[in-house]
């Protein structure tokens, strides 16, 4: 009952409101109709004042902005009423189901943002000078369009964007890349003082200071993009004289106001079917400018409208509210809403998402069931001729990793055998409404493959504590001539790992045994022919040769991975993870075969190590320990792998 009373009490403060707007909007026809009423009576002494003051009215209200700038900002006093009218026309958002056409209403999100900001110099602006910047959209339109004066600064993302194919590139915001692709830089003013409040704020002024101040999660062309579209605006000298600094929300914060995500034509119908919803909630009125929708963004009491144009009428966008020094509505792609960790927080909340795909065998909808660690999830897929067969889905950030999804599938499928996971199909996540789950599958592409029943990490982990003895080599023995046997056959075709490690090591069961299966070729390198080297660090620190993380790194070769084999032989046998930066001590590690085998392997020079190719070398699977040999009274037969296609 008391919650009907607020409703009502809500909507009668927006009705309110919506009188206030309408006297503003239309009080100039009463005054000129008393006016008439005043001259018809012969009373000019009144009715030419009344006249004269309608006609102003008119002349200074001539505009909707203009008229916006006097309605009072009643947003957070009927936020429950407007939840309650946009959920009636509103569809629920079932990924299942939800196709263009859905409206989602967001009951409030978290954000947690990062910008690249371009401080001018401080003298910058004193001589009145003013330069207008424009965002520019994915589809070659203008977003919005800002000034660059005194006491303000250029935003831009930290995640690069590429101009959609066929639209010819418009500089400054957007130019042809090194490489041939086409980057688009959306670029915005923002007021510097106060940033510092929101902000952890670092000076980018090298490639060096960018990996340091985004812990290497964004790609250096981000940064360079940035540079280059400032420099096409302001020119080099003047981007010289200010400078970029990375900037890092503080804390996550949760936005509490309504959002409603969609098609631009779906958000468009709700906001011309619920006016008062849209004049007194999201505070903005619409037009159409050159054939396209624009948003006209009252900034608050009194304040002008920003202009925004959300794009093309079939592009999904989301219309929320911004907070920070001026809480006003904004629009953005929801692309770009997801990547900009802005995700919902409150409501819609499920555990196994169906998301809709898209690939070249039809892989259709796929439920995503139990999550196995880092980015890969068992699925099951929910139509066609796959219908209720499960497999391992590995997802990776399309925008960002594409080009390194496509090498591992590659690589992958170059490698036809057992002790390989076997890539099945890849597929993009359709870009779509998934609720809670946006942060996890948005914007994603997909690798499916085999389901694979535990790993060498779980294997250490789950058996019961024991001295190395004979039983236990007896387990383990088996397991490492199918890693080196996997790793020779591998090198032998020219790919190298990069990352091997107990997690990395997966156990398909047969029968009372197990047959090993290598996984996850993220940090891969084919082409490895004899003499290749490489200088790039890759994989897990605690496993990586020492050439890798040597200060500068040192070249290193195919031997690398024999390097992380051995320290993942010594981690099985000491069932224990390898830590970074931990010396190699294998004094408790017996017999006297295996001491000298991981001795061998984990040795600091290449040329000490085994190899896993005949060169002229010792050769890994040649070694005695894989051969016959007594431990004990103990006899140790020669190791046979179970694929022993290798």
């Amino acid at each position: 009952m008391a919650g009907q009373i607020k409703l009502m009490g809500q909507e009668a403060l927006l009705c309110a409101n919506e009188v206030w707007y309408c006297v503003l909007r239309y009080g100039q026809y009463a005054g000129y109709l008393s006016g008439g009423l005043l001259l018809r009576a012969k009373r000019p002494s009144y009715g030419l004042p009344v006249l004269t003051a309608s006609a102003l009215w008119q002349y200074l209200l001539r505009t909707e902005s203009r008229r916006m700038r006097l309605v009072p900002n009643i947003r957070t006093l009927c936020q429950a009423a407007a939840k309650r009218a946009l959920e009636a026309h509103a569809q629920p958002a079932q990924p299942a189901q939800c196709s263009t056409g859905c409206i989602n209403v967001m009951d409030g999100f978290s954000q947690a943002v990062s910008r690249f900001l371009f401080q001018p110099p401080e003298n910058y602006g004193e001589d009145g000078e003013v330069i207008v910047v424009e965002t520019m959209l994915t589809d070659g339109s203008r977003e919005s369009k800002s000034n660059l004066k005194k006491n303000k600064g250029i935003f831009g993302f930290t995640h690069a964007q590429d101009l959609n194919a066929g639209v010819e590139p418009k500089e400054p915001c957007s130019f042809q890349r090194d490489d041939g692709t086409t980057a688009v830089v959306r670029m915005w003013c923002v007021n510097v003082p106060g940033l510092e409040k929101a902000f952890d704020m670092v000076e980018v002024k090298a490639v060096s200071d960018l990996k340091a101040a985004m812990y290497a999660a964004t790609p250096v062309w981000v940064l360079q993009d940035f540079q280059q579209a400032l420099s096409k605006l302001l020119g080099p000298e003047r981007v010289a004289q200010g400078r970029i600094l990375k900037c890092t929300q503080r804390q996550a914060m949760v936005n509490d106001f309504l959002a409603l995500e969609g098609s631009l034509n779906d958000v468009v119908e709700v906001l011309q079917r619920h006016p008062l919803i849209t004049r007194h909630y999201f505070r903005l009125f619409l037009s159409e400018e050159e054939g396209r929708v624009a948003f006209h963004v009252n900034l608050g009491f009194g304040q002008k409208c920003l202009d925004l144009f959300p794009g093309s009428r079939s592009s999904r966008c989301v219309l929320y509210t911004r907070q920070g020094g001026q809480i006003h509505a904004c629009t953005q792609g929801l692309p770009e809403f997801v990547l900009d960790r802005r995700m919902i927080t409150t409501s819609d909340k499920r555990s196994a998402p169906v998301i809709d795909t898209s690939s070249i065998s039809g892989f259709g909808k796929v439920l995503l069931l139990q999550h196995l660690g880092g980015a890969v999830y068992t699925t099951s897929a929910q139509e066609g001729p796959r219908a209720g067969q499960q497999y391992a889905v590995k997802l990776t950030s399309l925008r960002i990793n594409e080009r390194c999804v496509e090498r591992e599938k590659q690589i992958l499928q170059s490698l036809q055998h057992p002790s390989f996971l076997q890539v099945h199909d890849c597929f993009e996540v359709l870009p779509k409404w998934y609720g809670a789950d946006m942060d996890r599958v948005f914007g994603k592409k997909g690798v499916v493959m085999d389901v694979i029943d535990t790993s060498l990490q779980s294997f250490m982990s789950e058996t019961n504590p024991k001295p190395l003895d004979p039983s236990w080599l007896q387990d383990c023995r088996p397991l490492m001539s199918q890693m080196a046997s996997a790793v020779q056959y591998m090198h032998g075709r020219g790919v190298m790992h990069g990352n091997l490690k107990p997690g990395n090591v997966l156990l398909r069961t047969k029968g009372t045994s197990f047959d090993v299966v290598i996984s996850d070729f993220s940090c891969a390198v084919d082409g490895m022919v004899q003499g290749k080297l490489l200088s790039h660090p890759r994989g897990a620190l605690a496993y990586q040769a020492p050439q890798m993380h040597a200060q500068p790194p040192e070249p290193y070769s195919l031997k690398a991975d024999v390097y992380s084999l051995g320290r993942t032989f010594q981690a099985l046998l000491q069932r224990s993870e390898m830590r970074a930066n931990e010396e190699t001590d294998l004094e408790t590690i017996e017999p006297l075969e295996v001491r000298q085998l991981l001795s061998k392997m984990q040795a600091h020079a290449e040329v000490d190590r085994p190899s896993t190719v005949p060169n002229g070398g010792e050769v890994l699977l040649a070694h005695r320990f894989f051969a016959d040999f007594s431990w004990g009274s103990c006899r140790f037969a020669a190791v046979k792998a179970s694929n022993s296609g290798l």
